[in-house]
Formats: C-alpha cells, structure tokens, sequence
C-alpha cells in the first residue's frame, strides 16, 4: 500500500501520523527505514502495510509498517 501526506506528532512522544484518504496511521519505521527518514512536517510518500492488530504506546492511528519511503 503506498500513502502520501504530511507527516505530524502524535499527543504521545515520539508518534509520527500521516493521515491519508481520512484514515489516521501511525508510522512504524521497519527494515532498512529509520525514524530519522519520516521527519514530522515533511510532505511525504511512504510505502508498506497497514497491521491493525499491532500494540503500541501511541493512542492515535491505526499503525503502520513503513517498509520504504518513496519521496520526501
């Protein structure tokens, strides 16, 4: 799945959300994807999936696994 937005802080620390078609997801850097390479305000075009059932700290988002940013 591939979704493109502006990436903005969580309410917790360290959550980065990207809303996409009304859908709010939680970032999840995965593989060779760093934290550092979704910066919060960036207008940005991610690639990976969404995986619902994942438990995080963050109270926001449906969480998802980037596997690849496309464009910054």
């Amino acid at each position: 799945m591939t979704l493109t937005g502006r990436v903005v802080e969580g309410v917790e620390s360290g959550c980065k959300l990207l809303s996409s078609g009304g859908v709010n997801y939680l970032l999840l850097p995965s593989g060779d994807v760093s934290d550092a390479d979704i910066p919060v305000g960036a207008q940005v075009t991610v690639r990976g999936r969404p995986q619902p059932d994942v438990m995080t700290t963050c109270q926001q988002g449906t969480p998802f696994t980037v596997t690849e940013v496309l464009s910054r």
